[in-house]
């Protein structure tokens, strides 16, 4: 997929996404505006961000491993129903 593509389809993602970070964003925000310090602030969104952004990657990738990978069709079964459980 080329840039624009990639760009364009992540901006709905924005908006749904947008009504469930927004407090805690703001939350964010404010606590480190309250204390002051910018590199307080700026530790405090960085571990958000990476908090927020690793499990996306993480399901991401091992979504593509799992299906393309043979020996892991007799587990399908058991991995969907923990999956679901989840």
């Amino acid at each position: 997929m080329n840039c624009r593509k990639v760009f364009l389809l992540g901006i709905p993602f924005a908006i749904i996404a947008s009504p469930c970070t927004t407090p805690i964003t703001a939350t964010v925000l404010a606590y480190a505006a309250a204390k002051g310090s910018m590199w307080y602030g700026f530790s405090l969104l960085f571990t958000y961000a990476m908090g927020r952004s690793i499990p996306l990657l993480a399901a991401g990738t091992c979504t593509s491993v799992l299906k393309n990978a043979s020996k892991f069709d007799g587990f399908s079964r058991v991995i969907q129903k923990i999956s679901g459980v989840a």
